[in-house]
């Protein structure tokens, strides 16, 4: 008996632990990018929208959102916000985690204005 609770306590230890980490990506308002910033030693870029930050993870700042170097397709995130500045279209963000203490893009929308 006293295995099976110790078994019983450590699967809900993993549980808790992993809900954090699993929380799921939120998704912004449509809004206009306004500002971009690229990195001065690597890829990572940030930049600001029409929209006040979404912040769900509560990142220690919110003077725009971040795509870090590391996220796999980086250069692409960065063509497509430059894309949607440059056309004057709208975005819909997928915001997952916090980088560089802002919240972090892992995804990006487009759409022409509405």
């Amino acid at each position: 008996m006293r295995s099976y609770k110790a078994a019983l306590a450590a699967v809900v230890l993993a549980l808790v632990a992993g809900a954090k980490t699993a929380q799921a990506a939120t998704q912004t308002p449509w809004t206009k990018v306004t500002f971009i910033a690229t990195g001065w030693v690597d890829k990572t870029f940030r930049f600001y929208t029409e929209a006040p930050v979404a912040n769900p993870e509560n990142c220690a700042s919110t003077d725009g959102y971040v795509v870090p170097d590391s996220l796999p397709g980086n250069d692409h995130f960065l063509s497509t916000i430059i894309a949607a500045y440059s056309l004057n279209h709208e975005v819909a963000l997928i915001i997952n985690s916090c980088v560089n203490d802002r919240p972090q893009v892992i995804g990006v929308y487009v759409r022409k204005p509405q």
